[in-house]
């Protein structure tokens, strides 16, 4: 795990949250002072506070590390997304198939999927 793509990850994350170092720290228990340091990529992380940042932000410790591009945390990537005629289809599962589209061909599956909510 590189130590600065971590810290990337975090500041990401807070931010796309609207919070400060001192809100994330208070509210995953560390001092503002460590988890400038994790941002940074001075420190190594602690197993317990990589999967406290995860549950926080609801996401993969697999994303934070960057493993996945794929967000979901376990309880969502379970969540059911559809079930008919006895066969379920998952949010984790839709979500990586979309991104498994080519890039090029990924708006033309959105308009699809918009298209399909409004009927």
């Amino acid at each position: 795990m590189n130590k600065q793509e971590l810290g990337e990850k975090i500041v990401m994350l807070r931010r796309e949250r609207g919070l400060s170092q001192t809100n994330l720290a208070q509210a995953i228990s560390l001092s503002r002072v460590t988890l400038s340091h994790y941002e940074r990529g001075e420190r190594a992380i602690r197993t317990e506070t990589l999967l406290r940042i995860a549950v926080y932000f609801d996401v993969s410790v697999e994303f934070l590390i960057g493993t996945t591009d794929c967000r979901l945390s376990l309880r969502s990537h379970y969540d059911v997304f559809l079930e008919k005629d006895g066969q379920r289809i998952e949010n984790g599962m839709c979500y990586e198939m979309l991104n498994k589209i080519p890039l090029e061909n990924r708006e033309a599956a959105y308009n699809m999927l918009v298209a399909l909510m409004k009927k």
